[in-house]
Parts: structure tokens; C-alpha cells; sequence
């Protein structure tokens, strides 16, 4: 299998695939990690809290949660 068509297999099935990323901005500190870390854009600072802005271009990929210290990230697959 050449590098290309796994490359588009990847694609179509992430575009079947969803992901629901919740921020808990009771928790949130606003320290802006998951922003900066999120390689999709998903993220992004409003009021001083991370919000979803891009949530179809998740992966799934949870960068995000991995470095939220306040444990206000959680990541469902759809």
C-alpha cells in the first residue's frame, strides 16, 4: 500500500468519526496550554477560558487533556 492512499484511507475514515471536546470552565484556569498545544485550532481563548471554536477539525489526538493541570478537559469520540 503506497504512502498517498493510505494517507486518504486515513482521511475518510476520520471524516466518520466525531469527537466532542468539553471544557468544564468552572475548572479552567485559563492558562492557555490546550490551546497552544492543539495541532487542529480546535481551541481558543475567549474571557480568559479555553473554548471550542473548531470541533470538526479535532483528531482525537487528546493533546489537549494530556496538559490541562486543572482537569477541566474531557474528550469524547461520537
Amino acid at each position: 500500500m503506497n504512502i498517498l492512499r493510505l494517507v486518504n484511507l486515513f482521511k475518510e475514515v476520520h471524516s466518520l468519526m466525531g469527537w466532542i471536546v468539553d471544557i468544564d470552565t468552572e475548572k479552567c484556569n485559563g492558562d492557555e496550554e490546550c490551546v497552544n498545544v492543539c495541532p487542529s485550532g480546535v481551541l481558543e481563548m475567549q474571557d480568559g477560558k479555553a473554548t471550542v471554536v473548531n470541533i470538526e477539525e479535532c483528531l482525537g489526538c487528546e493533546s489537549c487533556v494530556e496538559v490541562c493541570t486543572a482537569e477541566a478537559i474531557t474528550l469524547t469520540e461520537t
